[in-house]
């Protein structure tokens, strides 16, 4: 099924179903906090009330949806502190990824304004933004009003690849709250007794690393094989860029069974068969971190978000060993790494928009966001230039060459590293996805499963309009 038929179906499905999630989002959460300030607030974006006598929002409550993720574990024991100083009671959801996306859409679709704030990534902006679900943020940043948009809110120093990211059209469709790039993650230790002298800069070396590390008996390489667009999807286009490949040619016709991109798919196939752990052909990211925390795998290509779970002493064993180093490229300088962001976005039919905005400006505020680094002393993944370039930042967060490497691959970032300026992207993503698995898995040839996926997003794409005719 079409996605657009499919969403259509939701929608009217979510006309009885949203009414039903409107009355109880409220009353049963997996994770909330919510308050009882006295009425009548606004905060400034460094969290500091404003006065008693100036909280104009004062008695509202707020209803915000949002993924699980550890920046919100933190972030989240500091919002009665927020609820205090503006009166404002907010409401905090949590739900895992896949299920969100799904109660989301239903939601927007329906139109309930049951939520005030939602999740928003690169993935999703285009869609939601087409769909006229998502607020656009320029008049909110632009307001001179000290009671809507704090006088020390900088919208430029949020970190400009996310915010790009996140703009359509022109228009902001969210602020970041995390933000990552994918880096190579490595043992030194491991490294020192294979004998590799040189960081890998190349997937060729990355190659040559591989049957060192397994001459020593452990797991060389850990990447995402699963099928889906957040997943092996997240990770393959580095495979794709470095070894020349493209999604698409200069007129918007899909070139995914090129020479070059079943080259990139079959070594991408052959990393995982030939140097991953048993079993790797159905992995996830969160196998090879548990595997590389443990000290059972040498090398893990990711976001690099993850840094925060080797650094933990409390999880990990490898603290003092790990090693970060910038996205592996092309032999001929060819090549890219991802970046993505969880981001919150105004939902456009919340009938709270202002003390929504207020949450918004504070949730993902720079002196937040130091606050959730310098505490946890783990959580480094931070959307702030500022908070980046703190000393105090970079005691906690500068060792093991990530802060170098984490700057390295975000500027190897290109914007087509996957096609999230196609409203349609989830359904692409995830019907490569599922081509790159069936030849993980040996379902097919890398050439045969890239030339039924080509043939297939051909149709899809002239359909959608992506084509020029």
């Amino acid at each position: 099924m079409k996605p657009k038929k499919l969403i259509a179906i939701l929608a009217a499905l979510s006309m009885v179903s949203g009414l039903l999630l409107s009355v109880g989002c409220s009353s049963g959460t997996e994770s909330s906090s919510s308050g009882s300030a006295p009425a009548s607030g606004s905060v400034s974006a460094t969290g500091e009330a404003s006065g008693d006598a100036d909280k104009p929002y004062a008695g509202t409550t707020i209803h915000v949806l949002l993924n699980t993720h550890e920046y919100y574990d933190i972030a989240d024991t500091y919002i009665p502190e927020f609820e205090e100083a503006t009166g404002i009671d907010v409401v905090m959801e949590h739900v895992e990824r896949v299920s969100l996306a799904t109660k989301q859409e239903m939601e927007l679709g329906a139109h309930t304004g049951a939520y005030d704030i939602m999740l928003i990534d690169p993935s999703k902006a285009t869609r939601y933004y087409e769909a006229g679900w998502v607020e656009p943020l320029g008049e909110w940043i632009a307001s001179e009003d000290p009671a809507i948009t704090d006088p020390d809110f900088d919208i430029n120093d949020y970190i400009s690849v996310y915010t790009d990211l996140l703009t359509v059209d022109g228009n902001l469709c969210g602020l970041p709250a995390v933000g990552e790039t994918t880096m190579l993650f490595y043992r030194k230790d491991l490294f020192e007794q294979a004998g590799i002298d040189k960081v890998p800069e190349t997937w060729d070396e990355v190659e040559q690393a591989c049957i060192k590390l397994k001459a020593l008996g452990v797991d060389a390489i850990g990447l995402r094989a699963r099928a889906g667009e957040g997943l092996n999807c997240y990770i393959w286009p580095s495979f794709l860029y470095a070894y020349g490949g493209s999604y698409v040619d200069e007129n918007g016709y899909p070139v995914l069974n090129s020479p070059e991109a079943v080259a990139a798919t079959q070594k991408f196939a052959d990393m995982i068969n030939n140097y991953g752990p048993v079993g790797g052909s159905d992995m996830t990211h969160a196998e090879h971190i548990t595997s590389f925390q443990q000290g059972n795998l040498a090398m893990f290509y990711d976001a690099s978000v993850f840094n925060n779970n080797f650094s933990d002493p409390e999880l990990s064993k490898v603290t003092d060993v790990w090693m970060a180093a910038p996205a592996p490229m092309g032999s001929n300088g060819q090549g890219a790494s991802a970046a993505a962001t969880h981001a919150l976005m105004l939902v456009k039919d919340s009938k709270n928009k202002e003390a929504a905005w207020q949450f918004m400006q504070w949730y993902t505020g720079k002196d937040l966001q130091r606050r959730v680094a310098l505490d946890s002393k783990t959580f480094g993944a931070v959307v702030h230039q500022s908070v980046m370039d703190d000393p105090e930042y970079l005691e906690i967060f500068g060792g093991h060459n990530w802060v170098e490497s984490f700057h390295e691959s975000l500027e190897r970032m290109r914007p087509d590293y996957r096609l999230v300026s196609y409203a349609e992207w989830p359904y692409i993503g995830d019907r490569i996805g599922r081509a790159i698995q069936d030849t993980i898995t040996g379902i097919g040839t890398a050439q045969e499963n890239m030339d039924a996926l080509n043939e297939e997003l051909t149709q899809f794409f002239i359909e959608n309009g992506y084509v020029k005719q």
